[in-house]
């Protein structure tokens, strides 16, 4: 199977053994994410290294009150440098970052970037789903928006479809799946299933310590979701990988 990861993080590791692993495991394209300014440098450094890499520039909630005066001039920066994607950008009122006015005021600076430029946005939201429709209602996006490791009510999948939203899937969530109680994991399992087959894409979220495979993982987590859907693994996996060019454009080589 070709495979795609829709939203990873830069690491210390050697980044050209972790993609040719990638690459080996049936990996073709990567969503590489910078979530502040610091990450950015090197976010252009794996994509410039490897065409399979999709660099995606932004400044994640958590870090929206640490940003020194000509953030946004330098994001521009660094989006004319090379084709690519804001992200990890968006909201969280789970009580960590700053205030949620702070936060709005970063994400809509980003999302005007995304709607002039006709960049893909890769958003992060927790416990802020009122906060974002309103947001996101108040912009277009002409490329789509990706919202990465989906933990909102199925009853928003569809309303967040018409407004362009993809929605992407991550393994812990997929490791809980099977922990959580009864109900939590018959939300996660609706949900899945409720993401239009043309919206949906999976993630590994690396890195993470629970599972230092990463990209690699992306195989098997295939195979789970084809399992919850009901789709057979190979289709979903050339579906998953359709998604993706659809969604990033000329960023996915």
């Amino acid at each position: 199977m070709e495979l795609f990861d829709a939203h990873r993080h830069v690491c210390e590791e050697n980044p050209a053994e972790l993609l040719a692993r990638a690459r080996a495991a049936g990996v073709r394209g990567v969503a590489l994410c910078g979530t502040r300014p610091k990450d950015w440098p090197k976010v252009l450094e794996w994509s410039r290294a490897d065409a399979c890499v999709i660099p995606c520039f932004g400044v994640h909630p958590w870090n929206a009150g640490a940003l020194r005066e000509g953030w946004v001039r330098e994001l521009e920066g660094f989006l004319d440098k090379i084709p690519s994607s804001l992200g990890e950008v968006g909201l969280d009122a789970s009580g960590r970052g700053p205030s949620l006015k702070v936060q709005e005021e970063v994400f809509q600076a980003q999302l005007k970037l995304a709607r002039e430029r006709g960049l893909a946005a890769m958003i992060h939201c927790v416990r802020a789903w009122g906060p974002l429709q309103k947001l996101l209602g108040e912009c277009a996006h002409p490329r789509g928006f990706l919202l990465h490791a989906y933990s909102g009510p199925v009853e928003l999948v569809e309303p967040l479809a018409r407004m362009g939203a993809y929605f992407s899937f991550a393994p812990f969530q997929f490791r809980h799946h099977a922990g959580k109680a009864p109900d939590a994991a018959d939300r996660f399992a609706s949900s899945l299933r409720a993401a239009p087959s043309e919206r949906l894409l999976l993630e590994s979220d690396a890195p993470n310590p629970e599972d230092p495979r990463g990209s690699e993982a992306l195989a098997e987590l295939v195979e789970s979701a084809s399992r919850l859907r009901g789709e057979e693994a190979p289709v979903l996996a050339r579906t998953l990988l359709a998604n993706a060019r659809r969604l990033f454009g000329d960023s996915f080589k």
